[in-house]
């Protein structure tokens, strides 16, 4: 993997909404995936997401830091996360 998607936005400055729409339905799907296989990553962020780029433009995305991870069926009481990225 080449860096964190936070890396990237740094990097690039900024994205074209198109661009922006097919990153943001790869962390969608990947994140269906994880709650598909009953697994809440609980801290996800741009920092928490990986990218290589396979092409100008296209990026391959994955999910990393599952240390907050819980089974999705498991009790969920506790606020979880980065302060700056959890929902108020």
């Amino acid at each position: 993997m080449k860096g964190s998607l936070k890396s990237l936005i740094k990097k690039k400055g900024r994205f074209s909404e198109k661009k922006a729409v097919k990153i943001l339905k790869k962390i969608v799907k990947s994140y269906k995936f994880l709650h598909d296989e009953e697994v809440v990553h609980r801290d996800i962020k741009p920092d928490n997401v990986l990218y290589n780029e396979w092409e100008e433009g296209e990026y391959e995305l994955k999910f990393c830091d599952f240390g907050l991870a819980k089974n999705h069926l498991s009790t969920l009481n506790s606020a979880s996360g980065t302060p700056l990225y959890m929902a108020p």
